[in-house]
């Protein structure tokens, strides 16, 4: 499911209204630091420019988008302050939108924002999202992630029992549209029936020339 323009405003609504700590289900957490996990898709390495939503396929994601353009602009912020060293994805506009081919059991990010602290006209918002693009469970971001606490911008996405999200959601608000920049994402997928059968097999086969 790609999330659409029209689709963005419910998005931003629900997550306006997401207050506090995630459930017992999901664990979203800001810090200093967040684990990497097993796939990366790290800015830094790609070229700036225009991406379709589609352009990161291969990693596992059905669409990264700004929630305006159908697509996603990689940006060089070097400069804009000591902290934002690299190319980013620049969330300008709506924000920044993300839907996985498959569940998703952990995810993690780092985050810059320009927003100001939590409030009716500010504040920064992730939101985890279902097959069909529902707010599930979502984290109001405590601290400004930028010139008062750089730091602190890590976002880390932990699922208990069999808890999975299939998108995440990071919008704001604010006046004079805030900036909004993300890097480092990495998150894991719950494998498919496929790929598990394609794993069983090839444990077989070395099984037999053990044999």
């Amino acid at each position: 499911m790609i999330v659409s323009v029209k689709s963005v405003s419910a998005v931003v609504a629900a997550t306006m209204m997401v207050v506090g700590s995630a459930s017992a289900a999901f664990s979203i957490t800001q810090g200093s630091s967040a684990p990497t996990y097993g796939t990366v898709l790290d800015f830094e390495n790609v070229s700036t420019g225009f991406y379709a939503a589609n352009a990161w396929s291969n990693l596992g994601l059905a669409s990264f988008t700004d929630g305006a353009s159908g697509g996603l602009s990689v940006v060089d912020v070097s400069g804009t302050s000591p902290w934002v060293t690299s190319n980013v994805a620049d969330g300008f506009a709506f924000g920044l939108y993300l839907t996985f081919a498959d569940d998703a059991t952990e995810a993690s990010f780092q985050l810059w924002s320009s927003a100001g602290p939590p409030g009716p006209f500010g504040g920064l918002s992730v939101v985890l999202l279902d097959g069909n693009g529902n707010s599930i469970d979502g984290l109001t971001v405590s601290t400004p992630v930028w010139v008062n606490n750089p730091n602190n911008g890590w976002i880390n996405i932990t699922t208990s029992g069999s808890s999975t999200f299939r998108g995440i959601a990071i919008s704001y608000g604010g006046f004079g549209f805030p900036a909004l920049y993300a890097d480092n994402f990495s998150w894991n997928l719950v494998p498919t029936p496929g790929a598990l059968a394609l794993l069983g097999l090839g444990f077989m086969g070395s099984r037999r020339r053990l044999a």
